[in-house]
């Protein structure tokens, strides 16, 4: 008697929990406009990374479904009503806890899409030179949409736009999540590029938030969203950590194969990410009211150096050494950075027979900017240029502005590090 009454009572639990009322009653309460789905997938109570949730009314994550789930009493402390599954990308209705069938689940596609945009057919992603608008309006061009900088993290996007725009990486990225399931690091690179790519924005920009918290979390927040990093570095370390990673679980020598040359020098033949330059020693001077800042040629820096290369990669990253914290440069006052102008082609660059063309530059500004409040004045602000071969443009992206920028003007700026496509 009393097992039947314990199970009359949990089913007539079961079905309070599972009453299902007109499945579009609560659709009209979903506010896209507050939608990005970037964060970190950790429950904002809990703290808790699995079975995340996320409320599409304001865009909050929270874990789980069950009755005593932060998710199960947001809705009811809120009155939040719809739920999607970010493992499943299904969607629930709470706190009646139930699944949206794919019917009604259908008139939801451009959310999954948001969350999770995928691609079969490189072509239009490539060669759509229609305008695209977000939900406000906003026109935006997919693969050229700006990065959010949460205060220091600039250091980071500039090197994430480049990796973007590295045509074999970025088409392996975009065509293969379901292979980079295996991975952590990959995917999550994969899923960014997925979104920056997208024409199904419903912002005309997104924060690689996500990618940087994990990448904070397995450095010991050597690189993060708080502590200003050298864009050099986190290059390095995040082509090293790519290349373990899918050689690793993949095995493939992706990045490698891409990026990685070989010179020799007198201790012998090494393997290379990057070529570094070290400018001339300078000493600014006036002439008359005007300061003469010296330049140099790109291709007589590459001569100076006494490197041998034995094989040129597919990509060539050059890293211009300007600054010297071990003296200051004399007319400029209290500065280390040496602000020598490197003149270049972006059209080509020919190196040891080899001819490249500029796919991306990264410059910089020290001292105070405009995009800060920062009293310190050594603050260091990083912008990338990239090309856009499809409408014969450059573009500079500066945290979240995108605006078209010169081409015959790039060698102006004070350039820190430049990434070189092999021409065929």
């Amino acid at each position: 008697m009393k097992r039947r009454q314990s199970e009359t009572n949990g089913e007539s639990k079961r079905t309070r929990f599972d009453t299902r009322p007109d499945p579009t009653l609560y659709l009209d309460t979903i506010n896209r406009n507050v939608l990005d789905f970037d964060y970190e997938k950790v429950c904002s109570v809990s703290l808790s990374d699995t079975n995340i949730y996320g409320c599409l009314v304001c865009n909050k994550y929270f874990r789980g479904r069950s009755m005593d789930s932060e998710c199960f009493l947001h809705s009811i402390n809120e009155d939040h009503h719809v739920f999607v599954s970010f493992d499943t990308l299904n969607f629930y209705i709470l706190p009646e806890n139930y699944q949206l069938d794919e019917q009604t689940a259908s008139s939801l596609k451009d959310i999954r899409t948001l969350i999770n945009p995928t691609y079969t057919d490189l072509v239009a992603v490539y060669q759509d030179a229609t305008p695209k608008y977000d939900l406000n309006g906003r026109k935006y061009i997919p693969g050229f949409v700006g990065l959010n900088n949460f205060g220091v993290n600039d250091y980071a996007n500039v090197i994430l736009q480049c990796l973007a725009h590295v045509e074999p990486l970025r088409d392996f990225l975009l065509l293969n999540p379901s292979k980079l399931h295996k991975t952590n690091l990959a995917a999550k690179l994969s899923l960014l590029v997925r979104k920056m790519y997208s024409p199904n924005l419903f912002k005309a920009h997104i924060s690689s938030h996500e990618l940087i918290q994990y990448i904070s979390t397995l450095t010991n927040k050597k690189f993060s969203l708080n502590h200003q990093s050298e864009p050099r570095d986190f290059l390095v370390w995040l082509l090293n950590a790519l290349d373990k990673e899918l050689t690793t679980e993949l095995q493939t020598p992706l990045m490698s194969s891409i990026f990685q040359g070989k010179l020799r020098t007198q201790a012998g033949k090494s393997k290379f990410w990057m070529i570094t330059l070290k400018l001339p020693p300078v000493t600014l001077f006036k002439d008359g009211a005007r300061l003469e800042v010296p330049q140099i040629a790109l291709e007589d820096l590459i001569k100076g150096t006494n490197y041998n290369i034995i094989k040129y990669p597919q990509i060539l990253t050059l890293y211009i050494h300007r600054r010297d914290d071990s003296k200051k440069i004399a007319g400029v006052h209290g500065s280390n950075i040496n602000p020598t102008i490197v003149k270049f082609n972006p059209s080509q660059l020919v190196v040891g027979g080899q001819k490249y063309e500029l796919l991306a530059n990264i410059v910089f500004t020290a001292g105070k900017d405009e995009n800060y409040s920062m009293d310190e004045s050594d603050q260091t602000h990083y912008k990338v240029q990239i090309r856009d071969s499809l409408r014969d443009q450059w573009l500079e992206m500066n945290d979240l502005k995108v605006e078209p920028i010169e081409k015959d003007l790039l060698f102006l700026n004070q350039t820190y590090l430049q990434v070189w496509g092999k021409m065929h």
